[in-house]
């Protein structure tokens, strides 16, 4: 049966597999995330139609995330402006009873004031439109609407400082 309305989370905007580093490499993985337009995150296991984790983490559509190279965090991005860096403690992911902890460790932006007239002005787009983590993890970009791409610290103890802003 279909899902009550309240519990519909929309279009999906973007997937991306959890890479688990106890599992043989040969394998697929068992989990991903899921962004969806009215802002939602969610982590699924592929033989579940009940998501492990779903939060709402932004304020309009969540546009695009990455998840790490060990699989120990990702990050999305949203039309809200803001990108979200999460933790991401797996149990057993083996286990299909396994239980998982996301948690909140960074948020960055909006980076152009909501308040000026988007039509006028591109530096007024304030959107997230891609997010990529570099596989040692210490740095996390993302192309933003205003056509520049900004680069952020990753590292769990990080502050997500900017590094760049490119363009």
């Amino acid at each position: 049966p279909p899902a009550a309305t309240e519990d519909r989370l929309g279009t999906v905007m973007a997937l991306a597999f959890i890479p688990n580093e106890d599992e043989d490499p040969s394998t697929s993985s068992s989990m991903l995330a899921a962004a969806y337009e009215e802002g939602t995150v969610c982590v699924w296991r592929i033989d579940s139609s009940t998501p492990l984790w779903r939060a709402r983490v932004h304020g309009e559509a969540a546009t695009c995330l990455a998840v790490d190279a060990v699989g120990k965090g990702f990050v999305s991005g949203g039309a809200d402006g803001r990108c979200v860096r999460h933790r991401l403690i797996i149990a057993d992911a083996s286990d299909e009873n396994s239980s998982i902890k996301v948690s909140v460790i960074g948020t960055h932006g909006p980076f152009a004031p909501a308040s000026v007239d988007a039509a006028g002005d591109v530096r007024a787009l304030r959107g997230i439109a891609a997010v990529a983590i570099r596989d040692d993890r210490k740095i996390f970009a993302a192309g933003c609407w205003d056509g520049r791409v900004r680069v952020f610290e990753y590292g769990r103890k990080s502050a997500g400082r900017l590094v760049a802003s490119l363009g």
